[in-house]
């Protein structure tokens, strides 16, 4: 029962943004599938911060920080493709917090 924890804040021009989307996702595109528990997006509170649990543990893992999200966008892989190269990787050892900053990518 060692849960993995990535919990952060998105800003942008030194302000936090609430409202903001958070997608993480693994190195490895064979697991960029619909339904994979790899894959996972969250939005921001009003406070800017974001707050996942129970990722698989894994040592390469991307985030990024969108101003939106459209329907079916985190389940496609081309899309993560994209934001790939926009990203910042992370590690989530088992059992771990990782906390991260992301700056807002506007699209």
């Amino acid at each position: 029962d060692r849960v993995t924890t990535l919990a952060g804040v998105v800003s942008s021009g030194g302000r936090p943004v609430p409202g903001a989307w958070v997608v993480v996702f693994p190195e490895d595109p064979a697991r960029w599938f619909y339904t994979s528990r790899s894959v996972r997006w969250v939005e921001t509170d009003a406070e800017g911060r974001f707050h996942l649990r129970s990722l698989p543990p894994s040592t390469s893992y991307h985030a990024v920080a969108v101003d939106y999200l459209e329907d079916g966008e985190p389940d496609d892989p081309r899309f993560l493709d994209r934001l790939k190269r926009q990203s910042i990787g992370v590690s989530l050892d088992e059992g771990k917090s990782v906390a991260v900053d992301l700056g807002l990518i506007t699209r």
